[in-house]
């Protein structure tokens, strides 16, 4: 028998813990964000960040990133490499290159 049990939920970050009954030393975390705020903060945050500013907000990803860059142990280039990427623009607050 499977089981759900959500330990978070703020109102932006929920997880939810899965667990079957037959592996019980085995379970799954579900991790969802409401990330439409993110984008368009994003883009109120570049239109109001200085041009020549010596110190840039470079990007601000969803949680679920975050967790996946620290599962995967990514680097520097990994991280460059996500960020300009053009598919993930939209998490971009400084439109320069990495």
């Amino acid at each position: 028998m499977e089981r759900k049990f959500v330990y978070q939920d703020d109102g932006v970050v929920r997880r939810t813990m899965f667990a079957d009954d037959a592996t019980p030393d085995k379970f799954g975390i579900f991790t969802e964000q409401n990330t439409p705020d993110l984008f368009a903060n994003n883009v109120a945050l570049a239109d109001a960040h200085p041009r020549r500013s010596t110190n840039k907000l470079v990007a601000r990803v969803p949680i679920q990133v975050y967790e996946q860059a620290i599962r995967e142990g990514w680097d520097d280039d990994d991280w460059k490499k996500f960020l300009n990427d053009p598919a993930n623009k939209n998490l971009r607050v400084w439109q320069g290159r990495v």
